[in-house]
């Protein structure tokens, strides 16, 4: 085993991946937004979990409170005009005609 590599039995027991969905929109303002700091995604969500199991960091309990009332009153998410768009371009492909080959009859 090379220096500085885990074994498979160490990952198994030590690590967890996280994989998570989001629109396209957030997807992309995300990560923009973390461009423009010099930070990839992997390294904030990694700041945000280690802050959020502190406990003693009121913002972020301010943060989870909203998350609960979130998911309690159902909120749409959809607050991006990136979103909008895509669901109008979803929209307008739905009423196209399928399988229209160009042919004419």
């Amino acid at each position: 085993m090379s220096k500085g590599k885990k074994d498979a039995r160490t990952r198994h027991y030590m690590e967890k991946s996280i994989h998570i969905k989001v629109t396209l929109a957030q997807h992309a303002e995300f990560k923009k937004k973390l461009a423009d700091y010099g930070l990839q995604m992997r390294e904030v969500l990694h700041e945000c979990i280690e802050r959020i199991c502190d406990g003693n960091i009121e913002y972020m309990e301010e943060m989870l409170n909203e998350c609960v009332e979130n998911k309690l009153i159902s909120r749409d998410r959809i607050n991006l005009e990136g979103d909008v768009e895509n669901l109008y371009k979803l929209i307008e492909e739905s009423r196209e005609p399928r399988g229209d080959s160009g042919e004419t009859k």
